[in-house]
């Protein structure tokens, strides 16, 4: 499968097509015009497009820049996961991170997906302070 990787966000239908195709309950009562505000306020995105010019997956970064980092929305396509996907997108965006020596890079694991993170070098918070953190 041959895919194209863009650092930018994809459209909001795109987005959406995403949220939807996950059924992530909720986002998607937020209305297209607050989903598109969200997509500006980004700090880093990448998405990925398969052969047909299709969004197959997404992911984003909320920064101050410096310290903080917060990864969101790493969203795959239910039939384009465990292709390796997934470890593109959360590779490029650690490596945004890394390239502006972001001290505290954190996300929120779905359920069930923290072995995919823990993979790529983050680790579980203790329950009492629920996300992930990158320790590498």
């Amino acid at each position: 499968m041959k895919l194209k990787l863009i650092e930018s966000n994809p459209s909001v239908d795109e987005y959406m097509t995403l949220i939807a195709s996950t059924g992530w309950d909720g986002i998607l009562e937020k209305g297209k015009a607050r989903l598109e505000k969200c997509l500006k306020e980004n700090w880093f995105s990448v998405s990925v497009y398969n052969e047909a010019d299709e969004i197959i997956g997404y992911g984003r970064i909320l920064s101050d820049g410096e310290l903080q980092a917060l990864i969101c929305d790493v969203i795959i396509k239910p039939e384009f996961q465990r292709k390796g996907i997934g470890s593109l997108i959360i590779t490029r965006l650690i490596e945004e991170c890394k390239k502006y020596d972001i001290l505290l890079i954190q996300l929120f694991s779905a359920w069930g997906k923290e072995d995919f993170y823990i993979k790529h070098g983050f680790e579980k918070k203790a329950d009492e302070a629920p996300g992930m953190r990158y320790t590498n």
